[in-house]
């Protein structure tokens, strides 16, 4: 055999042996990608957008043509057509649906800018829900594990809906407690275990575990309870209900007026419908059956309308303490959380550089921050239930003391995520959080009465190896006695900060009830009822722009 017919038939086996492992490879990336839902949308579908069909026609000048809808969708924005910019938006999403920058670019456009150019309060919510929908229920079905999508999603929670300067917030925050209000219904109600953190969260974790734990299929919970069955032909006979969302969504409001004081007078002004279906909640028939119910439903409706894992929020209960779904920071803690748990699953150490554990860290610890200066929420469900008016629902969020040790208790883990926290650095921005978050507990309980727990924690964070380094005075300051300590913290206008005015009222007010009223000590209540209301009235006086 001649030379030049050996080389041409070994470069037939090798090409050979390479198209068939090309095939090979093409079919397990094909498949992962598949998995992983990684593709891009590259299929017309009937009923889409034309945009979509063209852009997908375009093939390689996809990027040229997404690039003009970019364009077209922010001269949109910026006349004020803001509904063709959304609805430019999603179809840049569609044509892009692996790229999460767009996703979190069109989600802050809606969430934070056009948000802000519109008129009412409805309006304003309306576009900052469509940020969060943007990304909770399109952009994270397109990138399930994606990081950056999920910290930005818990930024807005956060920030946009937490922070003071939306003047619009305090609607937000109320309308983000009425929608979970009507889907969990009303948390446990306070009582003394309330300062006991271990006992406050056993409290939550009880109360939600129904639900997190539900069965999977209404025949499930048909086999585990069998007068649901009764109940649902009920439903459907007397109100042509299935088992659906309507149960949800009108049981915890028909409740209200059924425990109110004043029922037999609400009652006369039910509608036939709502009539009928407070008569089957208080069915004694039933009364096995409404809980099994609601929780199945409740179940279904956090996983496919949310896009939420009960199983997880249950855990995070645990594991962080008592947390109130109803409560922004509850939602940011989520998010973040999920997002890096989720990343480092992925990461190695060729990749490490593609996430971002600082930022999406930070969202999960500054969340959990707000728990503690916020968490205590009382949110009055009654007063909407009854004038359906939420003007007159009072909103207030105080400190929840359980959330500065899930703090404590998590916070190296934390650390460990950021190459900027290091203990080889002077400074750690997790350092200097937690240093602000323990003297601001140190005040309140303080305030609160319990001076020995406060002189202890005082003690602790003195001799803290974690401390930062940067500040000589810091430890002068934790050597000096309480009160003096405390004047110390409270210079430079810390009493302007609407979280410090908060924990210091709110830790007044708990111990003239609890260290004066309930002890018979007139003194010690007067004086720390007339501290409050002084902390109040300075505040109010200082503030020099008031949000609402």
């Amino acid at each position: 055999m001649k030379r030049d017919s050996i080389v041409q038939l070994v470069a037939g086996f090798v090409l050979l042996f390479c198209l068939s492992a090309s095939i090979a490879l093409s079919i397990g990336l094909s498949a992962s990608s598949g998995r992983h839902r990684l593709t891009y949308t590259d299929v017309a579908e009937d009923g889409q957008p034309p945009e979509v069909s063209l852009g997908i026609a375009m093939g390689a000048f996809r990027g040229l043509f997404v690039n003009m809808l970019w364009i077209r969708a922010n001269n949109l924005k910026e006349e004020g057509r803001f509904y063709e910019s959304m609805d430019l938006a999603r179809i840049i999403t569609r044509l892009q649906p692996r790229y999460p920058q767009v996703w979190v670019f069109h989600a802050w456009n809606m969430a934070y800018n056009i948000s802000v150019q519109t008129h009412t309060n409805s309006e304003r919510w309306l576009w900052v829900k469509s940020g969060i929908t943007l990304l909770r229920d399109h952009g994270l079905r397109a990138n399930p594990n994606d990081l950056l999508i999920h910290k930005e999603l818990g930024w807005i929670f956060l920030h946009k809906i937490g922070g003071y300067m939306d003047e619009a917030n305090l609607y937000y925050k109320k309308q983000l407690a009425l929608e979970w209000s009507f889907l969990l219904g009303p948390p446990p109600p306070p009582d003394p275990r309330n300062r006991d953190r271990s006992a406050l969260t056993d409290k939550y974790v009880q109360w939600f575990r129904p639900v997190a734990e539900a069965p999977d299929t209404l025949e499930e919970v048909i086999d585990r309870e069998p007068s649901v069955r009764a109940l649902l032909d009920r439903l459907k006979a007397d109100l042509d209900w299935g088992a659906d969302g309507r149960v949800v969504q009108n049981y915890p409001a028909i409740r209200v007026i059924a425990e109110a004081g004043q029922r037999q007078l609400y009652e006369r002004g039910l509608k036939p419908t709502q009539a009928t279906f407070l008569a089957l909640t208080d069915d004694p028939a039933y009364q096995r059956a409404w809980p099994a119910l609601l929780s199945f439903l409740r179940k279904r409706i956090i996983i496919e309308q949310y896009g939420m894992e009960p199983s997880r929020m249950l855990r995070y209960m645990e594991q962080y303490g008592p947390i109130d779904w109803r409560h922004f920071a509850a939602h940011g803690l989520y998010w973040a959380q999920r997002g890096v748990e989720n990343a480092l699953e992925r990461v190695t150490a060729a990749n490490k550089q593609d996430f971002d554990f600082i930022n999406a860290g930070r969202v999960a610890v500054q969340s959990l921050q707000e728990l503690w200066r916020s968490g205590d929420l009382w949110f009055d469900f009654r007063a909407f239930v009854m004038t359906g008016n939420d003007q007159a629902v009072v909103y207030r969020g105080a400190p929840c003391f359980a959330f500065v040790d899930s703090y404590a208790e998590h916070l190296e883990w934390f650390k460990t995520l950021s190459w900027a926290d290091n203990p080889r650095r002077v400074y750690s921005f997790y350092a200097a959080g937690y240093d602000n978050l323990m003297k601001d507990s140190i005040r309140f309980l303080y305030r609160r009465g319990q001076i020995a727990e406060a002189n202890k924690r005082k003690a602790e964070l003195a001799v803290w190896v974690g401390q930062n380094t940067n500040d000589p005075d810091r430890n002068i300051r934790l050597a000096l006695p309480m009160e003096d300590y405390i004047r110390e913290e409270l210079k430079d206008e810390e009493l302007k900060r609407p979280s410090v005015m908060r924990e210091e009222i709110v830790g007044a007010l708990q111990g003239a009830f609890a260290n004066g009223l309930l002890a018979g000590d007139d003194e010690a209540f007067f004086e720390s009822v007339k501290y409050a209301r002084w902390v109040h009235e300075y505040f109010t006086k200082t503030q020099g722009v008031q949000t609402l």
